[in-house]
């Protein structure tokens, strides 16, 4: 079973203050849009190379098409995301 991170409270406010590019501990809207969009890209980033991998595993004759089973496919999608 995959453990999930916790993070505390403390956590999150320092990584927040983080995002305070010109450090006058205050967080403008743009710092903040900034920081969530970097964020938003690198999720995107990390999901589409684990999708590819994932459809490489699927991909069993190598011919860029997967043939929908599925039984099978949830089988391996809960393998390969919650291991």
């Amino acid at each position: 079973m995959k453990k999930k991170k916790i993070f505390s409270i403390e956590y999150h406010y320092l990584n927040l203050f983080r995002v305070d590019e010109d450090h006058n501990k205050y967080l403008s809207k743009e710092e903040l849009f900034n920081y969530v969009l970097r964020n938003v890209q690198l999720h995107l980033k990390k999901a589409k190379d684990k999708n590819s991998q994932l459809f490489l595993l699927i991909d069993t004759n190598q011919n860029g098409k997967i043939q929908f089973c599925f039984s099978f496919f949830i089988k391996l999608i809960k393998n390969f995301y919650f291991r």
